[in-house]
């Protein structure tokens, strides 16, 4: 029994498709450098957790420069 044959997409679709993918691939690349340009920022800046001085809850964070 023959397995029925499947049709191939025109050639400029499979291009399109092709220039997409190179595409996302880029736009992946560079949203991963922008992460990890954010991810050194945030490390070299510095907080302090501001905590109440009656009950010593933490109140929250302040950034310090």
């Amino acid at each position: 029994m023959q397995s029925p044959a499947i049709p191939l997409p025109p050639r400029a679709e499979y291009h399109r498709s092709h220039q997409l993918v190179v595409e996302a691939r880029g736009l992946i690349t560079l949203a991963r450098d922008l992460m990890a340009q954010s991810r050194q920022s945030l490390a070299h800046q510095r907080f302090l957790r501001v905590v109440c001085a009656w009950c010593q809850r933490p109140m929250g964070w302040e950034r310090r420069d």
